[in-house]
């Protein structure tokens, strides 16, 4: 077995430990393992060999003398641990055998000091029957290592380029040892990061380095992030790229091109218009139907009927009629295409009619056929798709392909302050190819609601404006 230590002392004492006074040393090495850190000199230690001694048995032959046992034990045994253990404490600084250099064994290893000879007993210096003679022994055999002076223990010299710097013995590490090491951290990790980037990815200048994660931080995918740093450096005049306040209007442009807004509605006394909010369960159409009556039939003072066809929910039927009731405005529920047609016809002469719909799962065909067959029936003048901003631009892009049979208008985008940022903005408007009408963030009706305004998307995102600060 092998053991290593910091010194040959501690060394033998494991092997005592593990494997007794009986071993036998074979063969002691120093070595030098180096450190993973680059402002760490690699350090020495003792590697020693060692294995059991074997059992004693009887003499192989009466007619050998005690003195000529005692010599074929020397030159064929190695030394044993408590003999390699005494002799090293009262011999350490009489040897010169230097152990990093690896050389042939000398006759002079081969044979242990005096001090072995007349500490081994009569049983250790018998011969087992089965052991070589010494006339036939092998010439690979373990030598025996004489004990070793504590000098040659030293570190051996090191072809490092860091073994010129001081050995710090003080434990306080003042503040500039702090930052060379931080900075050489930091170059590593920026030398893994050019090793490791896949081909085609952009590679983000120094000073745009924060603009990117602030991108990253509003939940902007990757590539897009990245697409927008490489526009912003483009379009970035000599040296403005040190200007954080020029650079970050230049990014807000940039992001305003990215997204495509529609006009809010905009209802007319006496001409009737029609708008129906369809999307997934769970996404607010019925608090955002709330918040668009509200608006409008409070704040402007226009005509205003309701209309809900969420019978499978009969909770939503009661929300919306609650809200009705708060806000003084008609409301119908339906359960049919004819249902619907009949209720549009009492609501003739009224400026705006929104229309709720239960919420459909993306993957359930036949309730999507269904608010198909509703759609055909209503003829609206805008089909809302909305979704929620907390489900991911993943999600968003799922449900809008599922959701294209019923001819979506435009989108409007909830629950904003439920999610990671407003960075999945951009994502929905380039995958789902529908421009954006409205914006929810909150509960209250009807203040929770305001128009999509690019402008204000991209001041969301870059952490410029808060959701609570709308401009409504």
């Amino acid at each position: 077995r092998t053991f290593k230590a910091a010194t040959v002392d501690d060394a033998l004492a494991q092997i005592r430990r593990e494997m007794g006074l009986d071993a036998v040393v074979v063969e002691t090495k120093r070595v030098a393992r180096r450190s993973l850190l680059p402002w760490c000199s690699s350090r020495q230690e003792v590697e020693v060999k060692a294995t059991r001694a074997p059992v004693p048995r009887r003499a192989a032959s009466s007619h050998q003398s005690s003195g000529t046992k005692t010599r074929a034990v020397a030159a064929t045994s190695p030394k044993t641990l408590s003999a390699a253990m005494a002799h090293s404490r009262q011999a350490t600084a009489s040897a010169t055998t230097e152990l990093a250099r690896p050389r042939r064994p000398l006759a002079a290893d081969l044979a242990p000091p005096p001090s072995l000879l007349s500490e081994s007993g009569p049983a250790q210096n018998r011969i087992a029957p089965n052991e070589v003679p010494p006339a036939e022994l092998p010439v690979h055999r373990p030598r025996i290592v004489p004990p070793v002076r504590r000098e040659s223990l030293a570190p051996a010299p090191s072809s490092s380029k860091f073994d010129n710097a001081p050995i710090v013995t003080d434990t306080h590490v003042t503040s500039p040892d702090i930052e060379q090491r931080l900075e050489s951290l930091q170059q590593m990790i920026a030398e893994l990061g050019r090793r490791t980037r896949p081909r085609g990815l952009v590679e983000i200048p120094p000073e745009l380095f924060a603009h990117y994660l602030t991108l990253i931080e509003a939940d902007v995918d990757d590539e897009i992030a990245r697409e927008l740093i490489a526009k912003l450096q483009q379009h970035a005049a000599p040296g403005q790229l040190a200007e954080t306040a020029s650079t970050t209007s230049l990014l807000a442009a940039l992001i305003e091109r990215e997204i495509r807004c529609a006009e809010p509605l905009t209802p007319k006394r006496g001409c009737r218009q029609i708008a129906m909010l369809v999307g997934p369960t769970g996404v607010g159409k019925t608090t955002t139907i709330a918040k668009l009556a509200g608006r409008f039939g409070m704040s402007d003072g226009l005509r205003v009927g309701l209309i809900t066809v969420d019978t499978y929910r009969v909770a939503a039927v009661d929300q919306l009629r609650t809200y009705a009731e708060i806000i003084d405005l008609p409301m119908q529920v339906v359960t049919s295409p004819e249902q619907l047609s009949t209720a549009l016809a009492l609501f003739a002469d009224f400026d705006l009619v929104l229309i709720d719909t239960a919420g459909r799962s993306p993957h359930d065909d036949r309730r999507l056929e269904e608010l198909k067959q509703l759609v055909d029936a209503a003829t609206p003048d805008h089909i809302y798709l909305v979704l929620s901003l907390a489900y991911g631009a993943k999600s968003l892009r799922a449900a809008a392909e599922r959701f294209a049979a019923v001819r979506p208008t435009s989108l409007v985008l909830t629950k904003l302050d439920e999610a990671t940022g407003c960075g999945a903005l951009l994502s929905a408007t380039r995958d789902i190819a529908l421009p954006v009408t409205y914006l929810t963030a909150g509960q209250e009706v009807p203040r929770d609601i305001e128009p999509a305004n690019p402008c204000r998307i991209a001041r969301l995102i870059l952490g410029r404006d808060r959701l609570d600060s709308s401009p409504n």
